[in-house]
């Protein structure tokens, strides 16, 4: 076979890439060995997303590996070294109060994380306890489910007013939800100047509607940041493990409970629910939440807003990562859907 490489060029050289998939092989040798956990079995991968996780297997248990990104230009880096030491104090601090989380295993030296020195560049390494129990996703939600997950959701709020970290991390505000998005959203919509004209209006009505919400009454303080009916396993004994963190940080406590709501209402375009089944489904959450926690009045009002907030960032999210995922997922048919659901949520509850 003939050599591809041209003249003067260095075969030595690294080729750019913008994200590596490390060998299951070399993280048992060269990571998970500094971990006391017994004699490994496996290691192979689950995912290759926004960060890459691995199910790891001793003769005795199973643990989740998560290598995060490398450091990525701006707007589009998904988590500093702060913002996950700041996830990992909140998992110490929920298993420390009762809370059932998967949460960070020290290595050997006792620190929390490693790192790889990948060709993109470094990226954190953290190992977690595995979330034995039945898998959760919004189609598997019932009522009763539901209600389970509004009640721990409230736990977690309740658990976490006393939390602090001396990590730094990113708010759950409207920077963070909205502006950001929309930078990384408008390059892709060069070629379809009405509806991003239509997306920054419905942007600055939202805004405009928030601002009219008594702000300094809303309840603050630690989320989840993604407990849309997923994130969750069902353990024999009817309780729910949460983990997944990774979108976790202080925010309105409204927010987390409308992602709930977002997740539900994503039913009727990816599983062909109705609005009665949406309804019922988010008000056995409601329920349950308020059996833990109560809201208030203004909570409960900003609770559609951060609905379209919450869709906001998702589309900010795919529209930041297309290189990892591919053009095709966020394609004209992508955008076709997602505008659907703002212009639709916003004739409901803005206008």
């Amino acid at each position: 076979m003939r050599s591809t490489f041209h003249k003067g060029e260095n075969a030595s050289t690294l080729f750019p890439v913008i994200q590596s998939l490390l060998s299951p092989q070399a993280l048992i040798t060269e990571v998970l060995s500094n971990y006391d956990i017994g004699n490994l079995v496996e290691c192979k991968l689950l995912s290759h997303n926004l960060n890459d996780t691995y199910l790891v297997s001793t003769n005795n248990y199973q643990y989740i590996l998560r290598v995060s990104q490398a450091p990525r230009p701006a707007g589009r880096t998904w988590r500093s070294v702060s913002d996950i030491l700041y996830e990992l104090d909140l998992l110490l601090h929920l298993k420390r109060k009762g809370a059932s989380v998967a949460v960070p295993l020290a290595r050997r030296d006792g620190t929390l994380f490693g790192t790889v020195n990948a060709p993109e560049g470094q990226r954190v390494v953290v190992l977690f306890t595995y979330a034995s129990g039945e898998p959760l996703a919004p189609p598997k939600q019932t009522p009763l489910l539901s209600a389970l997950y509004g009640r721990t959701v409230a736990e977690i709020h309740e658990i976490t007013d006393d939390f602090v970290s001396a990590h730094s991390r990113f708010h759950l505000d409207l920077a963070f939800l909205l502006d950001t998005p929309l930078q990384t959203i408008q390059p892709l919509l060069t070629h379809r100047a009405n509806d991003w004209n239509d997306l920054l209006q419905l942007a600055n009505l939202l805004k405009e509607r928030i601002a009219r919400l008594p702000i300094q009454r809303l309840d603050q303080g630690t989320c989840h940041g993604d407990a849309q009916g997923g994130n969750a396993v069902l353990s024999v004994g009817k309780m729910l493990t949460f983990f997944d963190f990774d979108v976790s940080g202080s925010g309105w406590r409204a927010y987390d409970l409308a992602v709930f709501y977002w997740g539900m209402t994503l039913g009727k375009s990816r599983l062909g629910w109705d609005n009665e089944q949406v309804e019922r489904l988010w008000t056995a959450y409601l329920e349950g939440y308020l059996e833990r926690r109560n809201l208030s009045g203004p909570d409960l009002q900003a609770i559609p807003l951060f609905v379209m907030l919450r869709h906001f960032w998702f589309l900010g999210l795919h529209t930041a990562n297309w290189d990892y995922w591919g053009w095709e997922e966020i394609n004209d048919r992508f955008f076709d859907r997602e505008l659907v659901f703002l212009r639709e949520w916003a004739t409901q509850w803005l206008e």
